[in-house]
């Protein structure tokens, strides 16, 4: 083989491993990247025309209005983009167009549509934007069922398809669970009702249980004591990107995927995070945070499951030019860092740890801000570079 030959292999080889196979970057230490300004360009809170209840979900419109749902009230209301109440747009009831179940959830859909879709039924509900500039209910649908199990709807994928997640019906139950499971994901038209086949795995953590005989939580489910999920258990999660685009992050592998509009993989992105262990005082914090884990035998069972280091992310919000990731929370507050698209560091913040992050979008980070203890508000941060 002639060295003309060799070089042009070589070169397809390094461009491959960065491009479609990823690359190792230089290693990120969360500590020392540099900490960004951020403000609150806008929070909707109670007022004298609204009334927040439990708030469950915030997604955008395609125009920049906020949806947001409402679990205490069953509703769905809506605002501008400048936070002006525009009133409710979905609201209790068994007819069309009104929530049936307290168990209801949110899509995004294309042109300023939106599905409500429900936990305990197949129903889903689209809804439209109408020339007036009303929102108003179209026409129904039902997911396709399967032996034992149902559709969770995740994000729109394009027209009238939606990512979703196969799930069973009923959680496992036992003792001596593997630690995690992995869950289908497909794509589900509404049109048809047809689901295509499986695309990708999704590892999601499995709930812990114990035998009722040595633990003394009131919590029981087929005889045995539910333990919940040890601290830092992550579960890999699929975003949506712009035109059917989408990405898919896997805490357990260090890494982030890209994929194309028909399911290619385009790009893998390793994060090469420098090692963080785990400490008592985090483990602490999120026990304390536990509402199962209120008794000490319960406690301690759960702290022997955990890891010695925590993951790179416990979850992730993609915008047109960055990632962001939430790496960890403690009593100060929910620690986030900001990466390029290729994984290199740019900054971190942290914000409040009752702020329960829904998308991220022009460095914008939408929140829906649910302290217990306090009335539920809608904020809006705008990150300063």
């Amino acid at each position: 083989m002639n060295i003309f030959k060799v070089l042009i292999l070589f070169t397809i080889g390094v461009f491959l491993s960065e491009n479609l196979y990823g690359q190792k970057k230089d290693q990120i230490d969360y500590s020392e990247l540099n900490l960004m300004d951020y403000k609150l360009v806008l929070e909707i809170e109670e007022s004298d025309i609204y009334f927040p209840g439990i708030l469950g979900q915030l997604i955008l419109t395609s125009s920049g209005d906020l949806i947001v749902s409402d679990r205490q009230k069953t509703t769905v209301e809506r605002f501008s983009r400048n936070g002006r109440y525009k009133g409710v747009v979905a609201g209790k009831g068994p007819g069309p167009g009104e929530i049936g179940s307290n168990s209801f959830y949110l899509a995004a859909g294309p042109d300023n549509s939106f599905i409500i879709h429900y936990g305990d039924t197949p129903r889903i509900d689209l809804f439209g934007l109408e020339s007036d500039g009303s929102y108003q209910y179209k026409e129904s649908f039902i997911s396709q069922q399967f032996d034992g199990y149902h559709l969770e709807i995740l994000e729109w994928h394009s027209e009238k398809t939606f990512f979703a997640l196969k799930k069973k019906w009923e959680n496992e139950i036992g003792l001596n669970l593997l630690e995690y499971r992995s869950e289908e994901t497909v794509i589900f038209d509404l049109s048809t009702g047809l689901v295509e086949d499986s695309l990708h795995l999704l590892k999601t953590p499995n709930y812990l249980f114990g035998d009722p005989g040595r633990f003394s939580s009131p919590l029981q489910m087929d005889g045995l004591v539910f333990l919940g999920h040890p601290p830092y258990r992550f579960q890999d999660r699929l975003r949506i990107r712009r035109n059917g685009q989408y990405v898919i992050g896997r805490p357990g592998e260090d890494k982030v995927e890209f994929f194309d509009n028909n399911h290619r993989l385009v790009r893998e992105v390793y994060l090469n995070v420098k090692e963080r262990p785990v400490t008592e005082v985090g483990v602490d914090y999120f026990l304390d945070n536990n509402r199962v884990a209120v008794n000490r035998d319960v406690r301690e069972e759960l702290k022997k499951y955990i890891a010695d280091q925590k993951p790179p992310f416990l979850d992730f919000w993609i915008s047109d030019d960055s990632i962001l990731m939430h790496v960890d929370t403690d009593i100060d507050g929910k620690k986030l860092v900001l990466l390029s698209l290729y994984g290199e560091g740019i900054g971190r913040i942290k914000i409040s740890e009752y702020d329960s992050i829904q998308k991220f979008e022009e460095k914008r980070i939408y929140v829906l801000h649910q302290n217990p203890d306090a009335t539920h508000s809608i904020r809006v941060y705008q990150l300063i570079l």
